[in-house]
């Protein structure tokens, strides 16, 4: 990149791609505060040439990365204007799974209990690759604990161990065991919950 950037100076296209491409890097070596930083300045300083019908789907990819990482720092006001827009994206470079997931993710942190169940199990159904399906499954599954509903909520726990490869992650799979146990004492099934509390401490 030094050495791109050394070169006698390119139009304004050419210099947006290449800070396109040093944002998708910083991204890519989970600097993400640089990247969404590197993403927002192309924004604001090529808004003539992102609003162009040309650039259309260069605008989209910009948006959706950077909503990927401003969720992924917890920024999650941030992210959701910007999320909601990408809903709309047509771009082939668009991953709307992913786009539906985080959706879930801040409408869980903004409260709103109902659109993030919906928008986990929207993603689910569109494919989510393995660790993702088995974190919206957990994630849905807690929402149900905390509104009562202790069947739905034991069923997507189940469901989120049996995804392949989708619990790699210990804590995650920690977290998993443990709300099978708390689960299953509120439904009154107290072996289960026991095996499954000594599952989680055994990580």
């Amino acid at each position: 990149m030094r050495q791109i950037r050394s070169l006698a100076h390119q139009d304004k296209f050419v210099r947006m791609i290449v800070d396109f491409a040093d944002a998708c890097m910083m991204a890519q070596m989970a600097k993400l505060d640089e990247g969404a930083l590197k993403f927002e300045q192309i924004l604001d300083s090529n808004r003539e040439l992102l609003t162009s019908s040309d650039n259309r789907n260069l605008y989209e990819d910009i948006q959706e990365r950077r909503a990927f990482l401003l969720a992924g720092l917890g920024r999650y006001t941030q992210a959701l204007p910007i999320l909601e827009e990408a809903v709309s994206f047509t771009n082939g470079e668009s991953d709307p799974k992913l786009v539906h997931f985080y959706l879930g993710v801040c409408y869980d942190a903004a409260s709103e209990s109902s659109l993030a169940k919906e928008e986990f199990l929207r993603a689910v159904d569109l494919g989510l690759d393995a660790q993702f399906e088995a974190s919206a499954r957990y994630r849905v599954a807690m929402l149900y604990f905390t509104s009562g509903a202790f069947g739905q909520a034991k069923l997507h726990l189940e469901c989120a161990l049996a995804v392949p490869e989708g619990v790699a992650d210990m804590q995650l799979r920690k977290y998993i065991y443990q709300g099978l146990s708390r689960t299953c004492h509120y439904l009154g099934e107290f072996q289960e919950e026991q095996k499954y509390l000594k599952l989680a401490q055994s990580l």
